[in-house]
């Protein structure tokens, strides 16, 4: 795999045999103009819908049917669980049944909120080909449609995301369509709250019903989390990772990871690789440890500003942006799921090896 050529002279490395020996000189190739994204990239796998069943194609039988118990519902709709006190889903397939037709193949689903007290409501789980994890960022998008042939104010549908089949999950995201009788497209980006290997729909908080097709959840990106111990410079400085965003892979912008508290005035660059995290000493008598499994792909050279001898330094990347404009770096084309481990050299002369290593980070 061509990777972009070392953003700095050779030179930089004499007097600093440990950085030569753990950053070996990768093979040339030109640099990636700015803004031009190659075709691998272009062609890179897109995630995949975790909602196993959530176009409800997967049925037995066909045609209209309606209000379904729990038990009944179950068996007729594959990966799903009907758990709600109203118990009367209708699973409709085909144009011959009430309200609009499918919007993603030939069969749709109605839930309904009771409209005589208690006012009970249906809610089931859409089962997950792999768990939400919490902190990790998701995309969701579903198709929903107030009917109100049959009297009711609904169209209401929460969803939730639960540990188990049968209870309702942590509130992600409510549609809510403002107009009726017509299907409304609905899509959402989230955090998620908790981890769960079910998606929850519950029928809306008024009664009437809500018909709901193309259900659809896909891993934007995994949560990202700090690891290993930052080395302290020769001014006790302790540089330190953060982050902002979410990491899109091939986006313009909007994941910027920054190693605040350097020493001002120090060359650096960060480095990242996908083969894991590592825990090796960076150099005897060093304070640092390696943290990225080779290999490694090395990122844009820079000097940390700031006063020197201060703790006021910085260096920062938008990781989205260097995807964007280094299609042929490590990790690219990209591959949903890749875990990515990121962390910080710069030049410290008095130290031992005369450079040091900040903590990391890892992300998907």
């Amino acid at each position: 795999m061509n990777r972009p050529r070392f953003p700095f002279t050779i030179a930089l490395l004499v007097g600093c045999p440990a950085l030569a020996q753990q950053f070996p000189p990768l093979p040339s190739s030109p640099q990636p103009a700015v803004g031009v994204v190659s075709t691998a990239a272009l062609g890179a796998p897109r995630a995949s819908n975790l909602v196993i069943n959530g176009d409800f194609e997967a049925i037995v039988g066909g045609g209209c049917q309606y209000n379904l118990t729990n038990a009944s519902l179950n068996t007729v709709l594959s990966n799903a669980t009907a758990f709600g006190l109203a118990e009367e889903i209708d699973v409709m397939t085909g144009g011959s049944c009430y309200g609009a037709p499918a919007v993603s193949g030939v069969t749709k689903i109605a839930l309904a909120r009771k409209q005589f007290a208690p006012f009970t409501a249906d809610e089931l789980s859409l089962h997950l080909s792999s768990p939400v994890i919490a902190g990790a960022t998701y995309s969701l998008s579903l198709s929903v449609l107030r009917e109100t042939s049959f009297g009711g104010t609904s169209g209401f549908v929460d969803v939730g995301v639960s540990s188990a089949p049968n209870i309702t999950g942590a509130s992600v995201f409510a549609a809510s369509p403002a107009l009726s009788n017509v299907w409304e497209s609905f899509s959402v980006t989230f955090v998620a709250p908790v981890s769960g290997g079910y998606l929850t729909l519950s029928a809306g908080l008024n009664p009437g019903w809500s018909h709901v097709d193309n259900v659809q959840l896909v891993l934007v990106s995994g949560p990202v989390s700090s690891y290993c111990t930052a080395g302290t410079t020769t001014n006790g400085c302790v540089p330190t990772l953060s982050w902002t965003g979410t990491f899109a892979p091939f986006t313009p912008s909007g994941f910027v990871i920054a190693c605040n508290s350097a020493e001002g005035q120090r060359a650096g660059l960060m480095f990242y690789g996908i083969n894991g995290p590592l825990s090796a000493p960076w150099a005897v008598g060093s304070s640092s440890f390696l943290c990225v499994k080779a290999p490694v792909q090395r990122m844009s050279f820079q000097n940390s500003g700031g006063t020197a001898g201060a703790c006021n330094g910085s260096f920062v990347e938008d990781f989205n942006t260097w995807t964007f404009t280094h299609p042929s770096a490590l990790g690219s084309p990209y591959l949903p799921g890749t875990t990515f481990n990121l962390q910080t050299w710069y030049r410290d002369p008095p130290a031992p090896g005369t450079t040091n290593l900040s903590d990391a980070v890892q992300f998907q």
